[in-house]
């Protein structure tokens, strides 16, 4: 699990209220590991569906199309980010640009690029952010 700083509970529920249906979610647990760890045997299977389709590159108001309401979505979206499984963000797209945090070096330490070459062997970490970039 990753090891990520509390979060204080009102913080979350900021969040949650700018929540909008062009944002999407990125997990912060893997899907695999979500699926078949911390679910909640009671979970509605609509969860499940939703968290396998959630991609960086599609919004809510796209996956609200294939499955149920628009309001169910959020709501299962809420539950991922509440339960600190997914954090909110606007849809990665190619027409965009994007530059890394100038204290990106903070995080970018050897633990995450062996984890990223590990899940993506035959991807440069380094290649891949700079493909965001002009």
């Amino acid at each position: 699990m990753p090891n990520w700083p509390a979060l204080r509970p009102r913080a979350v529920w900021q969040a949650m209220e700018k929540m909008r249906p062009y944002h999407t979610l990125l997990l912060t647990t893997p899907k695999e590991e979500l699926l078949a760890s911390f679910l909640p045997p009671d979970a509605n299977r609509s969860l499940a569906s939703f968290i396998k389709e959630l991609s960086p590159t599609v919004g809510l108001n796209d996956l609200s199309v294939g499955m149920h309401s628009q309001g169910h979505c959020l709501r299962l979206a809420l539950w991922l980010v509440y339960n600190g499984h997914a954090i909110i963000a606007y849809p990665v797209a190619g027409n965009n640009s994007y530059t890394l945090a100038p204290l990106s070096h903070l995080w970018l330490n050897p633990q995450l690029l062996l984890e990223f070459a590990e899940r993506f062997p035959h991807l440069n970490l380094a290649q891949v952010l700079s493909s965001f970039a002009d």
